[in-house]
């Protein structure tokens, strides 16, 4: 006796293995960042920048220190050591810092990378990852490596991390941990 399968269930089947083993697709599309080997000598460097971005109102709006920083105007790239980037939103400030970062100044992209640190002081949120995209424009992040969060004695981990940075929404996906540790 022969057993025959049907189409639409092994396309069903199939479909249903892709979605729960397949990538969750980026949701802050950027261009590549180019390697340092591929870039010329920069044209202009710094030291101890800061930069400050006021609104209309004359209120201070965004903050972005660096140690350092190296200028690369044909790729439209900047390289910075130690930046911190602050944004002042009427629902609270937060605070990304890393050891390095570089910035697609057409695209206002931010990519941090070793030790990266996304706060929220008045909250007490921390978030710790090793490669993060800031989105400067729409005030979005997105982790590149697995991502630790922690407020007080709670801790969350996960393979992704994504920041809706004005209204204070995280999403942890892939492979999620949580610790609780109750009052």
């Amino acid at each position: 006796m022969k057993k025959r399968l049907s189409v639409p269930l092994l396309l069903g089947a199939a479909a249903l293995a892709y979605l729960l083993t397949g990538e969750t697709p980026p949701l802050i599309q950027d261009g590549p960042f180019p390697s340092e080997k591929a870039r010329p000598a920069p044209q202009s460097y710094a030291r101890g920048v800061s930069v400050r971005e006021f609104g209309p109102d004359g209120v201070l709006r965004d903050r972005t220190d660096a140690r350092e920083l190296r200028r690369y105007p044909q790729q439209a790239l900047v390289e910075l050591d130690a930046p911190q980037r602050w944004h002042y939103a009427d629902e609270g400030p937060w605070q990304a810092s890393a050891e390095n970062g570089v910035l697609l100044e057409r695209r206002e992209h931010l990519r941090l990378t070793d030790d990266v640190r996304l706060r929220y002081d008045t909250e007490g949120v921390e978030f710790l990852t090793q490669s993060m995209v800031l989105d400067l424009r729409q005030r979005k992040a997105r982790s590149e490596t697995p991502a630790q969060a922690w407020q007080g004695d709670n801790v969350m981990q996960g393979g992704r991390l994504f920041v809706d940075l004005d209204r204070q929404l995280a999403t942890l996906s892939q492979d999620v941990r949580t610790v609780y540790e109750p009052e």
